[in-house]
């Protein structure tokens, strides 16, 4: 599937390197738009432009690693190398290259074992918030359509909106992905024609949202967030008729499968600003303040004996694991159990040094896989 490949592979670079420059112009446009959450969604996972000192080198470290990744793919077998001659290519003709993301958002909803079985794609939207020019995205996709697979890219009108839909051998009848753009502004993702309305109705009209998730867009210091509203809920609707899949759980703590059906609001964030810093929070709550202290205990005895593998270690990366690990607080308070990991300047710039590290350790494989090629 081709063409998935140039729809995906550009949208995670966006958000992970942030790349393009920022004018403040296509800024003011893009903040018209903000997150929303439509309802019936189980969670969200959010991405926000973040210019904070304290999150600059991951930012600088997660660009560098995409480029040379690129770089790898030039030099590796026939096949790697083209597809980054590809996509480098896509990125190109789309105006992908030179994007700016505000934020980006992935939504999931009414999923459930028995419907992947059945081939029936689960609630899944993606919103994309960045200036850019629909009809250039859709002519590069249009032309790394692989004809062999069936892959083809329709025009259609969902909710009043031009909207393009996507099909393929490859899928199961009843999926058919489509996307649109909202003023050049705002583009849209979605598994279907029916999610894909939900969602146009969401931006362009303001209707059907859950409020639950307003949080998401509350808080412009985290840079990545993610969202459940209803953990246990959630599992249960998934998993119904196969709930056995649980069973496990006992295994691990008592009454677990309980405590996992149990589950609330899971609230998880990695936050930079320039007065607070960088960290990393996560709250969950549970049924029970016995069930919050079970997870304490659980988790707290799993990290004493990480914390003594590394105490005494000489290597820096060593030394940087145990300093996160003893920084990081886990508590129980009524029935919400809490994690919290406080970044220090050195702990970002020791993370974003291990980026780079491993991702030359990758370029060297891949380089040392294209010798072998070759000398055979």
């Amino acid at each position: 599937m081709k063409f998935l490949k140039f729809a995906c592979v550009p949208a995670l670079a966006l958000a992970l390197v942030g790349c393009g420059g920022s004018e403040p112009s296509a800024a003011t446009a893009a903040r018209s738009y903000e997150p929303k959450v439509a309802e019936g969604s189980y969670g969200a996972v959010q991405y926000r432009k973040n210019s904070s000192k304290a999150l600059a080198p991951l930012a600088e470290a997660a660009r560098k690693c995409f480029n040379q990744g690129l770089e790898a793919g030039k030099k590796g077998n026939g096949e790697v190398a083209k597809f980054d001659d590809d996509v480098v290519k896509f990125l190109n003709d789309s105006g992908l290259k030179d994007a700016d993301l505000e934020w980006g958002l992935v939504t999931l909803g009414n999923v459930s074992v028995a419907d992947m079985t059945s081939g029936k794609a689960p609630d899944l939207a993606v919103a994309l918030c960045f200036k850019h020019d629909i009809a250039r995205i859709v002519d590069a996709i249009k032309a790394n359509l692989d004809a062999e697979d069936g892959e083809k890219i329709e025009s259609a009108t969902v909710a009043g909106v031009a909207a393009w839909t996507a099909s393929s051998k490859d899928f199961p009848p009843e999926v058919k992905p489509a996307f649109a753009s909202l003023d050049g502004t705002l583009l849209i993702g979605a598994s279907s024609v029916d999610v894909l309305a939900r969602q146009i109705a969401l931006y362009r009209d303001g209707k059907g949202a859950d409020a639950s998730f307003a949080k998401l867009s509350s808080d412009s210091s985290a840079l990545f967030r993610l969202y459940v509203k209803d953990v246990g809920g959630s599992v249960a609707k998934a998993i119904k008729g196969s709930e056995d899949m649980l069973d496990a759980a006992n295994m691990v703590l008592p009454d677990g499968k309980n405590i996992i059906l149990g589950l609330g609001e899971l609230d998880f964030s990695i936050t930079g600003s320039d007065t607070a810093g960088a960290a990393v929070a996560l709250r969950l709550a549970t049924r029970s303040a016995d069930d919050a202290n079970n997870l304490q205990s659980l988790i707290g005895g799993g990290l004493v004996p990480l914390r003594a593998q590394f105490q005494n270690a000489e290597d820096e990366q060593s030394k940087s694991a145990y300093e996160l690990l003893s920084a990081l607080k886990i508590a129980a308070k009524d029935s919400v159990f809490t994690a919290d990991l406080p970044l220090s300047d050195k702990l970002v710039k020791d993370f974003a040094a291990q980026m780079l590290q491993g991702a030359a350790a990758v370029t060297n494989d891949e380089s040392d896989d294209a010798d072998d090629v070759d000398a055979e």
